[in-house]
């Protein structure tokens, strides 16, 4: 129940925030169960100087098991910062993007012995992000491939995200013609 809420009303928020998008792999070990993921957030950016970026970020992920249609899976509800990079030193085209947070929720939902069984989680986030920033008018775009992990438990939860955002600007940059 508190995933499908979860995910509704972050839907909704970013529906009404321009739809920001992701395709969600989960990687590494006892992950060859869960089929491709889904999943929404908020990015905003603020101009610091002509090139970089601090950003905030909130998403909701969902992952679901590949167990005959049964329903289980994980979600999580990371909240990240970080420092964006542009190369070219302009806002714009490449950039790279290391970023640190914390899951604010994470669930895990098993079948045990015909029952559910809800597993909660919470940990530190790290990620790093390659994309590319540019713009549709005034609106910045963003096409990015990124890593991430949780850890929690004494383990980790690991993903790789291709996203597509529409940001959200705080500030105007000082040089907008890009």
């Amino acid at each position: 129940m508190i995933k499908a809420v979860l995910i509704v009303a972050l839907s909704f928020v970013a529906t009404i925030s321009n739809a920001q998008l992701g395709i969600i792999k989960m990687v590494g070990p006892n992950t060859g169960n869960y089929s491709m993921g889904y999943g929404a957030y908020l990015k905003g950016a603020y101009p610091i100087t002509k090139g970089d970026d601090i950003t905030l970020e909130i998403g909701v992920y969902d992952f679901k098991l590949n167990d005959g249609g049964i329903g289980d899976g994980t979600i999580i509800l990371p909240l990240t910062a970080g420092y964006r990079f542009s190369l070219n030193r302009k806002g714009s085209g490449f950039y790279v993007e290391p970023q640190a947070g914390y899951n604010l929720l994470g669930v895990t939902s098993l079948n045990d012995k015909g029952y559910t069984k809800d597993l909660k989680f919470n940990g530190v986030v790290f990620a790093g992000g390659t994309g590319y920033l540019f713009l549709v008018e005034t609106v910045p775009i963003d096409l990015n491939l990124r890593y991430q992990t949780i850890m929690a438990n004494g383990g980790s939860d690991n993903t790789i995200s291709l996203g597509l955002t529409a940001g959200i600007r705080f500030k105007k940059r000082n040089v907008d013609n890009q």
